[in-house]
């Protein structure tokens, strides 16, 4: 039976995830071939690999579902049955998706049967429409779903799919999980890139091996890596032969993938139904550790874990200390310390998490603080923070570093308005209880604040000390009103704050230069 090949197209990459997990896409006569971030992503694999089934949402940028579907349907020759999903019941939304011949529209999130439901009948149609013919890619593409399950989940739905994979000759124990992982998988906006490095992809590259391994039997894993499966020969090798067996056929791999790759190896196992176990010793090693420094290859059963620690609690500390005060460049510095750590070996993947989850919980509570709304980035540092195992070296310490800047830059911000707010606040007591014994201790106190950080504060944002700045209003207070009214020189003296008459005129000598009278009489 041949199966329909689908794409799926979400801004959300766990969108795509999780319909491989929810659906059973072979027993319904389907296989999840393809995967995109946007409509435009997905045009440009639609006019390439033409799959039978569009699964789209409808908002995402660049191009949006509906305006990806109006340029399918003016393919020439091209007619694919389209389903659109979306977190919108909208009316007019469904009328355009419909007026494009979209099949069904379903509402976020999906439901499982009902989905089922949808791709049977258009499975249906097909038949009517077509004879049924054996086609080896749509198998191979089967062979890969029954992989996938085996490898996630320990097991491979019906004992009849397992079995056509223990059909192919090379499928022979021992057998071992792979898992390729690509480089430079960040774009330019500092983006994680999700659909580029595909099975379809990788299919090209293992060519050259013909009839040695890894098997053609793979599928799309974490963070645009993909699965492989190992079996016989190469993994029934031990020692140096198994390192050099595994290292030529990275070296045949990664070229043919357009960036550098991490291939790392599992420990084997005896029966197929244990590849998980494969699987497992894989994800374990990598979080236990960290991989990602450079392209190459990693054999779990050959390694020894090291003896990695946690981040101490004063880096974290340190750190904050200078995000707090909104210091950009010296936070990098105590961050490049902790990925120092990292990439000498004696700070693991699950650790570096662990510091990055407590980072962002710090980061929020400083800015609920301050008042200065939502952490920038936040979506992205979460994404970083879940895959912190699969991202090179080079693109982890460029999102957190970007992260710890845009931070920065809000923290600095945040202050510097919070600091000018305290400096008007201080001026216009001191304008408005002119006449009254104001003290820095007293206004230091109405807004919560050290009376030494402020006075410094003060000085520094308006040039000159509290003290002084509260002779200039009082005199030129006092100068209005010389000029202004008939108030003896003792009653001004008093109205604006000097009860000494004598103090005054040493105050207003120090400001005018000369005496309150003489300034009357000008």
């Amino acid at each position: 039976m041949k199966l329909l090949s689908i794409i799926t197209v979400d801004d959300e990459p766990h969108i795509h995830e999780g319909l491989d997990t929810i659906m059973d896409w072979t027993s319904l006569g389907c296989v999840h071939t393809l995967a995109a971030a946007n409509g435009s992503e997905a045009l440009k694999l639609i006019s390439i690999h033409r799959p039978d089934i569009i699964l789209t949402d409808i908002k995402m940028p660049i191009l949006d579902g509906i305006s990806l579907i109006q340029k399918v349907r003016e393919m020439e020759g091209y007619d694919p049955a389209v389903i659109v999903m979306s977190g919108y019941n909208d009316f007019a939304y469904a009328q355009a998706a419909l007026r494009h011949k979209a099949s069904d529209y379903l509402l976020k999130p999906i439901d499982e049967d009902e989905l089922a439901a949808c791709l049977k009948g258009i499975l249906e149609n097909s038949r009517k429409a077509k004879p049924e013919e054996p086609d080896p890619e749509e198998m191979k593409a089967a062979l890969s779903t029954v992989f996938r399950r085996l490898s996630m989940h320990g097991q491979g739905g019906s004992s009849a799919d397992t079995r056509i994979l223990l059909k192919d000759p090379r499928v022979v124990p021992p057998f071992a999980f792979g898992l390729l992982v690509p480089f430079s998988r960040i774009d330019a906006e500092g983006q994680p890139v999700y659909g580029g490095f595909l099975p379809e992809k990788v299919y090209p590259a293992l060519l050259p091996l013909k009839d040695r391994n890894p098997v053609e039997c793979l599928y799309r894993e974490s963070f645009g890596s993909v699965g492989l499966l190992f079996a016989g020969g190469v993994v029934g090798t031990s020692g140096p032969t198994l390192e050099a067996e595994i290292r030529g056929v990275h070296r045949i791999i990664a070229p043919a993938l357009g960036c550098g790759a991490k291939l790392i190896v599992g420990t084997p196992v005896a029966a197929l139904e244990d590849i998980f176990r494969s699987r497992k010793s894989v994800l374990e090693y990598m979080g236990a550790s960290y991989v990602m420094h450079a392209p190459g290859v990693v054999l779990v059963s050959r390694e020894s874990q090291t003896g990695c620690v946690p981040v101490k609690r004063e880096q974290v500390s340190l750190l904050m200390k200078e995000v707090d005060e909104g210091d950009g460049p010296k936070a990098l510095v105590h961050l490049n310390e902790i990925f120092t750590q990292l990439k000498n070996g004696s700070l693991s993947a699950n650790a570096l998490r662990d510091w990055m989850n407590i980072l962002s919980y710090e980061v929020r509570r400083l800015l609920e603080r301050l008042d200065g709304g939502p952490v920038p980035h936040e979506d992205l540092f979460r994404a970083v923070v879940k895959n912190v195992e699969f991202m090179p070296f080079a693109e982890l310490t460029h999102c957190v570093s970007s992260f710890i800047e845009s931070v920065c830059e809000r923290v600095k911000s945040l202050r510097a308005s919070v600091r000018h707010s305290s400096v008007v606040l201080i001026q216009r007591a001191v304008e408005r209880r002119c006449a009254a014994e104001v003290t820095l201790a007293e206004l230091a106190e109405e807004l919560h604040m050290n009376p030494v950080y402020l006075g410094q504060l003060f000085k520094q944002v308006i040039g000159k000390s509290f003290k002084d700045y509260q002779r200039e209003i009082r005199v030129k207070e006092a100068c209005r009103l010389l000029k202004e009214t008939n108030e003896r020189i003792t009653d001004i003296a008093v109205l604006v704050g000097y009860q000494n008459y004598d103090y005054f005129v040493e105050q207003f000598k120090r400001e005018m230069k000369t005496t309150p009278s003489a300034y009357r009489r000008s």
